[in-house]
């Protein structure tokens, strides 16, 4: 199973690898807050249960994914952004980061072994991107 969801940035996302001077969306990025979020919505006291459902789906150490994310790259726009939502009276530094600017546009490729796998996947994507966000100060007034 393969299919392209579309995502639009509604508020900036501040996102680097290892250079901190540079805005890059990476997969491994969004695989985690899908990670995040389906530890958080799945409530398992069996910690057991909750580390062998998890490994079913998202892999482990011994244990491939059953599914791939890639980003397609499509109108990605990157710009300075103020990372604090409020004025200062006084500015004694700067404030503004490099983010994917909102209105920015692009495509997640997923690709899973069979349908029960994909239909899982998705809908973890779905609750990520509902309840979290990507990037510094995604909850954060952002």
């Amino acid at each position: 199973m393969s299919s392209y969801v579309n995502i639009r940035v509604l508020t900036p996302m501040f996102l680097c690898g290892n250079n901190k001077n540079k805005t890059e969306l990476r997969a491994p990025s969004i695989k985690g807050v899908m990670r995040y979020w389906w530890r958080s919505a799945f409530c398992e006291k069996n910690i057991d249960l909750l580390i062998k459902k998890e490994s079913e789906l998202f892999g482990s150490q011994n244990v491939k994914s059953p599914f791939s994310i890639k980003i397609a790259e499509s109108k990605i726009k990157q710009g300075r952004y103020d990372m604090l939502p409020y004025s200062r009276p006084q500015k004694k530094w700067d404030s503004r980061f490099n983010a994917l600017m909102p209105e920015t546009h692009f495509k997640i490729i997923v690709k899973a072994r069979d349908e029960g796998i994909y239909q899982k996947i998705i809908s973890s994507l779905e609750l990520s991107f509902l309840l979290g966000g990507l990037g510094k100060r995604s909850r954060r007034g952002f």
